[in-house]
């Protein structure tokens, strides 16, 4: 993963500082889009905690953010156990005091590329734990913390497929639907409180799990499609980063997609503002 795209002027040129102070838990960060996410955040000056089940990963995305000057710390937990999460969220505390950012990535795509009814019941099980669960699990241990200090941004990797039926994804269109639900409640539970909570979509990103939707769902995809998931997770996590900024602050409650025109907007007023 490049760690110095020269198309991020905005945090190039502003010196990456104005998260500054701040502390973000990344779930899911060994890899695409979770370790883009914590990246990102780094790089605006936010002190991230890494969290997944494999540890090796985990320390080559502090490694990453070590060298870009960055605090980075990598705990090994599985987002399926609640007492894991609960653990992550206590190393955070007692390393950094605060967690101003969740950001939740871990998934898995479950039965693929097959009919409901011939699905294993245990994977379509086991997909709704890292999913569904997974989620509840992260957001049951942070938002405690969140209240206390009275502020707190929960961010849930989402997709397009909570409201598209994709043929043979029956298992991960529900978990998606599931989730944006979930958060939709959440926001509601935590309206007043200085806690926000939205999903995100961040588009096709060159990641494992975007190819191999590729080589089985969308087989023979036109070249544009193709090259549009080439770009880097970390410029996708462009997104997560503006949906920590101050621009976003009164934002909760909603499915927020790289591909609105709206998000857009709003992303080259952040570039911008970061350009001297």
């Amino acid at each position: 993963m490049d760690v110095r795209n020269p198309h991020r002027r905005w945090i190039e040129r502003d010196g990456g500082n104005f998260l500054t102070g701040t502390v973000a838990v990344t779930i899911g960060a060994g890899s695409g889009v979770g370790a883009g996410a914590a990246l990102a955040l780094a790089e605006a000056g936010a002190s991230v905690v890494v969290a997944a089940r494999r540890r090796d990963a985990l320390e080559d995305t502090v490694a990453h953010i070590v060298d870009m000057g960055g605090t980075g710390l990598a705990v090994s937990a599985d987002v399926t156990s609640s007492s894991e999460m609960q653990m992550l969220v206590s190393r955070t505390l007692n390393k950094f005091g605060r967690v101003d950012f969740l950001v939740n990535t871990a998934g898995s795509l479950g039965p693929f590329d097959e009919p409901a009814w011939t699905c294993d019941p245990s994977a379509w099980e086991e997909t709704l734990k890292v999913n569904v669960a997974g989620v509840f699990n992260a957001c049951h241990a942070v938002v405690p913390a969140m209240l206390d200090q009275g502020f707190g941004r929960i961010l849930t990797i989402s997709s397009p497929s909570a409201t598209m039926a994709v043929l043979g994804a029956s298992c991960y269109c529900a978990t998606k639907a599931a989730v944006n639900q979930f958060t939709r409640v959440l926001a509601g539970e935590l309206a007043g409180s200085g806690v926000t909570a939205n999903t995100f979509n961040p588009g096709p990103t060159d990641t494992p799990v975007f190819r191999h939707v590729q080589r089985t769902l969308w087989v023979g995809a036109p070249p544009d499609a193709v090259a549009a998931a080439q770009r880097d997770p970390i410029d996708a996590c462009e997104l997560v980063v503006w949906l920590c900024a101050q621009e976003t602050a009164g934002l909760t409650g909603r499915h927020v997609s790289w591909f609105d025109p709206w998000v857009q907007r709003g992303l080259q007023r952040m570039r911008w503002s970061r350009v001297d």
